[in-house]
């Protein structure tokens, strides 16, 4: 008889230990159905019991923690290292639940042989990986009361010059292409940050500032406040520096490459209401409400910033809901108003719908929909239940359709990123993959959804034909829009052109070989690079209104380069930087291909630079 397994749901998807046990049960199952490695051998493994690990799984007495996780990571490693994304539960447990103690860290040396390691040169991203691991063990180890920080300042002051070298290249790492390695860096780097401070601030402020993707910090900076709350000290350092950055958020979104990623509003539902000056109005709460009325803010930041403001509510002053409920009740409505125009307004009109569920139920964020009698709403329902015809193992299906809702209907920012983040580690994606197509297909008329769609195909790492294949034909949608002479292209429309070209990059422009991938890459990059080039060479882009796909194509034409093949003949991605860097009139635009231009082609050769080398 076939084995059956207890259901394995996700009952919250603001719950850390619920999203790490369903990966770790979608990742037994493959080991399962394509080693036929049984959830026994592998418990055994990792030196534990095999029923203590069903219990585990269902938070019945035990727990995953780090130090379990790490185990059963070296375990299926072991036993399945054919299996491409094994393992990296442990890198999930630390975005989902931070850098908690030396068991949450990605690599783990015995203490004598940290000292030498620190000597060695920083050549790839594990070295950088593994000596940020090293030296925050050693923080960490001394990191207690009786010692009073003198542990701390000892370390700090022998490996200053490391740290400095460490944070250069973390912040690149950080700032490169979604992998598990990028998400751990943007982590280490914030863990630094807690025990040397100001030299870790002098640099993220910098990257924040003036690095082409320095966008991406924002999430160390959010890592920083979350380690900096026990620590009165610390906070009464980050929370001026904090400040001072939340109130240039508005201009340095205006010079992002990707204004709409919402990552500085998911820094600031992050900052409790008394980092304000005693007797002043809570700054953050200002923020986050003046970006939900924001016009000219995408659907994705809106919806953010509204339900922000709720979490925060409901985790900070629960006291105040009622008084809360009213502000809100006047966001709903403007959210619904006509005056918000056709562009955006089923997405808007779906915020509104999920902020008032949220507010009625007295909770943070969506488990579950509001139901409401839209085309969209069915195309995304009916893409989930045809994950029952996918081949999903019975007892991780359920939840695996349910985190295929929440990365398209969840307008909290972070629990939808989380979601994709979840399904990356669970390993299960063909069949999520296929899911997004049927939206793309089906769904023609709502960017706002598409978007969705695309962005979570760039974060999968899927990196293969079909994906390759999915993403061609979603650029050329986009591009038929962006080119038509009438009626005039819609900013949601310019929006979805950009999340193609950022998709595409985010994918295929990670450094991580896999098989088929170098192939899968070159086959979007020919499949699109003669509508890109036209759109670049007729100058459809060098318009303030379409800065933003030029900024894009920058980014995909940057991370996305080879080694030159032949002495005469330059990577693709040459030409149109040059035309970018010399043409355009967007500083950010010329400012990153000039970037990409010096820093990514060596020389004569034509070899590609990893971005982990390209610290100007």
């Amino acid at each position: 008889m076939p084995r059956t397994r207890k259901v394995q749901y996700v009952g919250d998807i603001g719950d850390p230990d619920d999203l790490v046990a369903w990966a770790t049960a979608a990742q037994l199952a493959r080991l399962d159905e394509d080693c036929h490695i049984s959830n026994k051998t592998v418990a055994r493994a990792s030196g534990w019991d095999a029923g203590n690990l069903a219990t585990a799984l269902h938070r019945e007495r035990h727990r995953l923690d780090g130090e379990r996780l790490r185990r059963l990571d070296e375990a299926i490693c072991a036993l399945a290292p054919e299996v491409e994304n094994a393992g990296g539960l442990t890198s999930l447990s630390l975005r989902l639940r931070g850098l908690t103690d030396r068991t949450s860290l990605v690599a783990h040396l015995p203490c004598n042989w940290a000292p030498e390691m620190l000597l060695e040169p920083l050549r790839t991203e594990f070295d950088v990986l593994v000596q940020a691991s090293a030296l925050l063990t050693m923080f960490m180890a001394v990191d207690t009361p009786k010692l009073k920080g003198e542990g701390v300042r000892a370390i700090r002051q022998r490996y200053d010059e490391q740290i400095i070298a460490l944070v250069d290249r973390l912040i690149m790492i950080g700032a490169s292409p979604p992998t598990p390695r990028n998400t751990d860096a943007l982590a280490l780097v914030g863990g630094l940050a807690k025990y040397s401070f100001e030299p870790a601030k002098e640099r993220l402020h910098h990257a924040l500032q003036t690095l082409p993707l320095g966008f991406r910090m924002w999430r160390t900076v959010t890592a920083l406040v979350q380690l900096s709350k026990t620590n009165p000290d610390l906070v009464n350092r980050v929370k001026p520096w904090v400040r001072g950055l939340l109130n240039e958020a508005d201009r340095l979104r205006l010079a992002n490459v990707y204004p709409g990623r919402s990552l500085e509003l998911e820094l600031a539902i992050t900052i409790p209401p008394d980092w304000s000056p005693p007797g002043d109005q809570d700054w953050v709460h200002q923020l986050l409400l003046a970006r939900a009325r924001n016009t000219t803010a995408t659907v994705r930041e809106r919806g953010t910033a509204a339900h922000g403001l709720w979490q925060r509510t409901l985790t900070y002053a629960p006291e105040n809901t009622g008084e809360r409920k009213d502000e809100l009740g006047t966001l709903i409505k403007k959210l619904r108003s006509k005056d918000e125009g056709e562009d955006t307004a089923s997405g808007l009109q779906w915020i509104a719908s999920t902020l008032e569920h949220v507010i009625e139920k007295n909770v943070k964020f969506c488990n579950d929909w509001p139901e409401i009698n839209q085309p969209w709403f069915s195309i995304v329902n009916d893409a989930a239940d045809s994950l029952d015809h996918e081949f999903i193992p019975p007892h991780i299906q359920p939840a695996a359709k349910q985190l295929f809702r929440h990365v398209l209907l969840q307008n909290a920012g972070v629990e939808r990123r989380e979601a994709i983040d979840t399904l990356v580690a669970g390993g299960w994606i063909e069949p999520i993959v296929n899911a997004l197509q049927r939206v793309l297909t089906h769904e023609k008329n709502q960017a706002w959804i598409r978007i969705r769609a695309l962005f979570a195909l760039g974060f999968l790492q899927r990196r293969d034909l079909t994906v390759a294949q999915n993403l061609s034909a979603a650029f050329q949608e986009a591009y038929d829009k962006v080119s038509r002479k009438d009626p005039p292209v819609t900013p949601s429309e310019i929006s979805e052109m950009h999340t193609v070209l950022f998709a595409i990059g985010d994918c295929f422009g990670a450094e991580v070989r896999t098989r088929g991938s170098q192939k899968a890459k070159e086959q979007v990059r020919t499949n699109i690079i003669e509508n890109l080039s036209q759109l670049i060479s007729d100058d459809q882009t060098n318009a303030p209104e379409r800065y933003l796909i030029a900024r894009a194509a920058a980014y995909m034409l940057t991370v996305t380069a080879s080694d030159r093949q032949q002495p005469e003949e330059p990577d693709a991605s040459v030409e149109p930087l040059l035309r970018l860097s010399r043409h355009y009139n967007d500083r950010t635009t010329k400012s990153l291909c000039a970037w990409a231009l010096e820093h990514r082609f060596e020389g004569e050769s034509g070899k590609v630079r990893p971005l982990l080398h390209m610290i100007q």
